[in-house]
């Protein structure tokens, strides 16, 4: 892997060191990252025209499908169905990820690498952190929503 690359992920000199000439995992600590980042929301509502109400109504939609999301996954993983969960993972991910939930992000990064690596025995426990950090993120959106300070900041 590139030094370049390495760079563009903004990893610190202990975590570049702890990656070259091995397999590339996510090593960010989960908890470094906040649950919600304003400046990703922000950007979200720039590449709307700047439509509050539109990005708003993405927000709003992202809290509501978040627990039948969670159920998906869940249910994907209790059944073994790997394709299931790997679809769930991703759509968790992305929606995370253009919403500023980072952390949640970022687990859910985690979780697809754990799918790929058919690394099944850690997926409960992983899903248990998953869950945990859903809803924490959950409510820190809705802190957002009625125009308070969200606890991380």
């Amino acid at each position: 892997m590139s030094n370049a690359l390495l760079s563009a992920l903004e990893l610190s000199p202990s975590q570049l060191s702890a990656v070259q000439g091995k397999k590339m995992v996510r090593i960010t600590s989960v908890s470094s990252l906040p649950l919600v980042s304003i400046p990703t929301l922000c950007s979200l509502q720039d590449s709307l025209n700047g439509d509050a109400s539109v990005c708003q109504r993405f927000v709003d939609r992202y809290v509501a499908m978040s627990q039948p999301r969670f159920s998906r996954l869940k249910m994907a993983v209790e059944t073994c169905s790997w394709d299931d969960a790997m679809d769930a993972a991703l759509s968790l991910y992305s929606a995370s990820i253009m919403v500023g939930a980072l952390r949640l992000g970022n687990l859910a990064q985690g979780l697809i690498q754990l799918l790929r690596e058919a690394n099944y025995p850690t997926l409960e426990a992983t899903l248990l952190t998953i869950n945990s950090c859903g809803e924490a993120t959950v409510t820190e959106l809705a802190i957002l929503r009625t125009g308070g300070l969200p606890p991380s900041v």
